[in-house]
């Protein structure tokens, strides 16, 4: 339902395959930047939330609705 991901900072090619797939029904895709970074972009996947802890940010994606 959950998949957490915290790929080393500046490297957006550490998420680059595929990862709608991994998802169930539902579910939903935490990825951990560092603040100056911009959200990834995921095929299938909709940003749907950002929160900042400081110099953390967490991006929350969804399967995008069809």
């Amino acid at each position: 339902d959950l998949v957490f991901a915290d790929p080393p900072y500046g490297l957006k090619e550490a998420l680059s395959r595929p990862v709608a797939g991994l998802l169930a029904a539902g579910g939903r895709l935490v990825v951990q930047t560092d603040a100056s970074a911009a959200p990834g972009e995921f095929p299938a996947l909709d940003l749907v939330e950002r929160r900042a802890y400081g110099r953390n940010v967490f991006w929350f994606y969804e399967p995008r609705k069809a």
